[in-house]
C-alpha cells in the first residue's frame, strides 16, 4: 500500500504540503495537472493505513463523502471526488485558502482584541445560511434527507483570506442516508458545544445544530463559552441548566444581540427558531454599526506572517511549470550585427561607424555576404571589385581628390587640419591611441579598403530613431560616400543663420497674435457669462429698489379703517354716531392723512390707550404638529397634566413625555426635540429594556435617535428571554 509522501504523486495528484494529520486520517494540499497547461490546486483526506481495515470508520468516511457531494452552496466546502487508491480511501474537495474561525478567536485574545459586532453578526449569518441549506436538502426524488451536522462548532468553520465562510467536516452528520446507526446512549460531538437534548443522547433535529450556532457567536461576541467548564460532567451540567448571561452584560454594544441569542440558547427547543433561516433574518435587521475592515482584511491582519508563507508556497508549486515554458516559445534574442574586420584585434574605423549607424534599424551591409581571403593566419575582408584602395594622406597634408567611381570617402576642399596645427597634432594623437601600442606606424594597404574615414572631424553621431509608421530608406549597398564643398557648406550656414532669425521672430511676437489654446477660450467664455449674470442681478435689483410699494398704500388705509371701527366702541363713540356728516367729513380726512400718521407714526398726537387685539393673537404659539401616542392603556403625561385622548398638539421644540407607572411593565420617559416635519425621540426605561422599532432591535436603553414621521411607527420594550412587554404606537403629523 503506499505512502503519501510531500513532493510525489497519490493518483493523479501531486501532494504540495501536508496541512494536518492526526490519529484517523491525514490531510495534504495536492495539485491536480491536466493537458494545455490546466492546473488546480485542492485538498487531498486520506484514510491512515492501518484503518483501511475498520469497517465502521470506513463507512462514516464514505458517508461524509456521499453527503458533501450532494451539497452545492457557497458555505459548505465543495467536494470533487472520492476515489480509492490501492484500496486506500480518499476525497478530494475544496481548498479554502484562511483559518479555522477557533485559530481567529485565538489569535484575536492572543492580542487582546474583540471581534467587532458587524464582523461576528457577517460569520454568524453566512453559518446560518449554510446550515439552512443542508437541513432542508432533499434526494433526487424531493424527499428530506433530515441532515443534522452535530458538531458545528467554530473548528469546523472556515474562514478565507476574502472573507468566505465555509462549513467542513460533516463526517458525523446524522441523516437519512447513514448506514452506521449511533448506539443507544452514545454521544458523538464537542460536548461544550452540544445541545441539552444531544447531552441527553435524545433524538436530534436541526434545531440542534441552532442551539450549536448561538454558543458561537457567543463565543465570537464575548469571547467566552458561557459553558465550558473544569470537567466534562460540569459542562455537561451546564449545558442543561445553565442560563448563560446576556452578551449586553459584557459590553453594552452587543445589546442588539441579546433576544436573538436567548431565543437560540433555549432549554426548551420548541421555544428555539425552528430553522437556521429565522435566525438568519433576525440577525440581518438588527443594526449595528460598521466595521472599519472587511472580514477578509481582518483576518489577513491577524495572520500577515502565515499569509506570507502560504503564497510563497502557493507560488512555489508554479516554478515546474514556469521552467517548462520558459524552454518552448521563446523569441531567441536578435544577434547584433558584426562587420567585417580586417585582424582580430584592430576593429577598422568604417566597420565600427556601421554597426553604430545601423543598430536601431536593419542594416544592408550585413545582407551582403562578405569575400574573405585567407592570408597566412589572419582573414582579410576582400573590397568589391570596383573599389580602388587609397593610401592614407599624411596627418597634416589635405587629403587627396578621391578619382572617380572610387568609394572611399574623402572631404573636398580644405582641410581645417592645414589651418589648425593643434588641431592635427590632437587627431593624430588620438589616432595613435585607436591603434593601440605597437600598432604606430604607417597604414597597411589592406586597411584602407571598404572604409569610410573623416580626417580631422569628430564622428557623425548614429541617425535619430525613426517612428514605426515612419517608411524604411533603402540601406547602402555599399560604404556610403559624403561629399560638401564650400558651397555646400555656405548654403547650410545661410539656412542655419535664416532659421535662428525666424525663430527669434517667432519669439518676439505679442502674446495676443499667438493661436488661443482651449483653456484660455473657457476662461473668457466662463468671463464672459459671470459679467452676464452680475448685469441681470442688476437689473433686477435697481427695478425692486425703485419701484413704488404697492403695499403701503393699501395698509395705511385698512389702519384708518380699523381705526375708525375701533373708535366706534370706544369712549368717544358717541358723537361720532350722532352725525353721518361728521363721519363722511373724518373719513375724508382720513384718506387726507399721511399714512404713517395712521399707523402712529405722528408724535404729536396723543396715542389712544386701547387693547392691541393684534399683539394678544401674535403672543398665542401655533402648534408645530399633532403627535398620536397609543400605549395600550397606560398613563400618558405631557406638559405637567396627564392626557385622556391619544392625540394631542406639540407646541415646543422641546419636552418630555412620561408614559406607564408603577403598575406598568416600563416607566417610559419620551425625550423629544421636532425637526422640521418630524419628531425624534430618545427613549429611556426603568428598569432597563430592548428597543424594537417597527420588528428591528436598536438596543438597550437609553436609545436616541427615534425618528417619528407621518405614519404609523411601532415601539416595543422587552426584557431579555421575556415574551411580553409594553408597546407603544406613535405618529406624528408637522405643520
Amino acid at each position: 500500500m503506499p505512502e503519501a509522501d510531500v513532493g510525489s504523486y497519490f493518483g493523479k495528484y501531486f501532494l504540495l504540503k501536508k496541512l494536518a494529520a492526526g490519529g484517523m486520517g491525514e490531510v495534504f494540499l495536492a495539485k491536480q495537472q491536466g493537458p494545455a497547461g490546466f492546473e488546480k490546486v485542492l485538498v487531498v483526506k486520506k484514510i491512515l493505513p492501518h484503518l483501511t481495515e475498520n469497517k465502521e470508520f470506513i463507512e462514516l468516511f464514505l458517508s461524509e463523502a456521499r453527503l458533501s457531494a450532494r451539497m452545492n452552496h457557497r458555505n459548505i466546502v465543495q467536494v470533487f471526488e472520492l476515489g480509492d487508491e490501492n484500496g486506500t480511501y480518499f476525497i478530494a474537495m475544496e481548498f479554502v485558502q484562511g483559518k479555522a474561525l477557533r485559530d481567529i478567536l485565538d489569535r484575536a485574545k492572543e492580542k487582546k482584541e474583540k471581534l467587532p459586532p458587524d464582523i461576528a453578526r457577517t460569520i454568524a449569518e453566512q453559518i446560518c445560511d449554510g446550515s439552512s441549506y443542508a437541513h432542508n436538502l432533499t434526494d433526487v426524488q424531493g424527499r428530506g434527507l433530515n441532515l443534522v451536522h452535530r458538531d458545528l462548532n467554530p473548528q469546523n468553520v472556515l474562514l478565507s483570506y476574502t472573507g468566505d465562510v465555509k462549513i467542513i467536516d460533516f463526517g458525523i452528520a446524522k441523516s437519512e442516508m447513514s448506514t452506521v446507526k449511533t448506539e443507544a446512549g452514545m454521544i458523538k460531538g464537542k460536548f461544550v458545544y452540544m445541545s441539552p437534548e444531544q447531552s441527553l443522547a435524545k433524538k436530534l433535529d436541526k434545531r440542534s445544530d441552532i442551539f450549536a450556532i448561538g454558543i458561537t457567536l457567543y463565543e465570537a461576541l464575548t469571547g467566552i463559552n458561557p459553558f465550558h467548564k473544569n470537567n466534562i460532567v460540569l459542562s455537561l451540567e451546564a449545558v442543561q441548566r445553565f442560563d448563560p448571561p446576556p452578551p449586553s452584560e459584557y459590553d453594552p454594544a452587543y445589546a442588539p444581540f441579546d433576544p436573538i441569542l436567548a431565543k437560540a440558547l433555549a432549554k426548551d427547543r420548541d421555544k428555539r427558531y425552528s430553522d437556521a433561516a429565522e435566525m438568519q433574518d433576525d440577525l440581518r435587521r438588527i443594526v449595528l454599526p460598521r466595521a472599519q475592515e472587511r472580514v477578509g482584511q481582518f483576518i489577513s491582519r491577524l495572520f500577515r506572517v502565515e499569509l506570507e508563507a502560504e503564497q510563497k508556497v502557493l507560488q512555489e508549486t508554479d516554478s515546474s511549470r514556469i521552467s517548462d515554458k520558459a524552454k518552448v516559445g521563446r523569441t531567441p534574442a536578435r544577434p547584433s550585427p558584426r562587420p567585417a574586420t580586417t585582424s582580430p584585434d584592430q576593429p577598422s574605423l568604417a566597420a565600427r561607424g556601421q554597426a553604430q549607424d545601423n543598430t536601431d534599424q536593419a542594416t544592408a551591409m550585413l545582407a551582403q555576404p562578405t569575400n574573405q581571403v585567407q592570408t597566412g593566419s589572419r582573414k582579410v575582408a576582400a573590397t568589391p571589385a570596383r573599389s580602388v584602395p587609397a593610401p592614407r594622406p599624411p596627418p597634416r597634408a589635405p587629403p587627396k581628390a578621391s578619382p572617380p567611381g572610387n568609394n572611399d570617402t574623402m572631404i573636398d576642399g580644405e582641410s581645417p587640419l592645414a589651418k589648425d596645427p593643434a588641431l592635427a597634432a590632437a587627431v593624430a594623437k588620438a589616432r595613435e591611441q585607436m591603434k593601440g601600442p605597437g600598432k604606430a606606424g604607417p597604414a597597411r594597404p589592406d586597411e584602407g579598403e571598404g572604409r569610410t574615414e573623416f580626417l580631422g572631424t569628430k564622428q557623425a553621431p548614429p541617425p535619430p530613431r525613426k517612428p514605426p509608421g515612419a517608411p524604411k530608406a533603402d540601406a547602402p549597398r555599399g560604404p556610403t560616400t559624403m561629399e560638401v564643398g564650400p558651397d555646400a557648406a555656405a548654403a547650410a550656414k545661410k539656412d542655419a543663420l535664416a532659421k535662428a532669425a525666424a525663430k527669434k521672430e517667432a519669439a518676439h511676437k505679442p502674446s495676443f497674435a499667438k493661436k488661443p489654446t482651449p483653456r484660455r477660450m473657457q476662461l473668457i467664455v466662463g468671463a464672459v457669462c459671470l459679467v452676464a449674470v452680475l448685469a441681470i442681478v442688476g437689473s433686477v435689483y435697481a427695478l425692486l429698489s425703485d419701484g413704488p410699494s404697492p403695499t403701503r398704500p393699501n395698509r395705511g388705509k385698512k389702519s384708518a379703517v380699523v381705526e375708525g371701527s375701533t373708535n366706534e366702541d370706544g369712549p368717544k363713540g358717541d358723537s361720532a354716531r350722532a352725525s353721518d356728516d361728521a363721519k363722511k367729513d373724518d373719513s375724508k380726512k382720513a384718506d387726507a392723512r399721511d399714512p404713517r400718521e395712521e399707523l402712529g407714526h405722528d408724535e404729536d398726537k396723543p396715542r389712544r390707550n386701547k387693547p392691541d387685539k393684534s399683539a394678544s393673537v401674535a403672543s398665542t404659539k401655533s402648534p408645530l404638529g399633532k403627535l398620536t401616542l397609543n400605549a395600550a392603556g397606560a398613563p400618558v403625561s405631557f406638559g405637567g397634566e396627564q392626557k385622556s385622548t391619544p392625540r394631542f398638539d406639540i407646541t415646543e421644540q422641546t419636552g418630555t413625555i412620561t408614559v406607564g407607572d408603577d403598575s406598568s411593565p416600563f416607566k417610559v420617559t419620551l425625550e423629544y426635540t421636532v425637526q422640521d416635519k418630524e419628531i425624534v425621540f430618545k427613549v429611556d426605561a426603568k428598569p432597563f429594556a430592548i428597543v424594537a422599532v417597527d420588528g428591528p432591535t436598536k438596543g438597550r436603553t437609553p436609545v436616541a435617535d427615534i425618528k417619528i414621521e407621518k405614519k404609523l411607527t411601532l415601539l416595543e420594550l422587552k426584557k431579555p428571554g421575556q415574551p411580553n412587554g409594553m408597546s407603544i404606537r406613535l405618529r406624528y403629523d408637522g405643520n
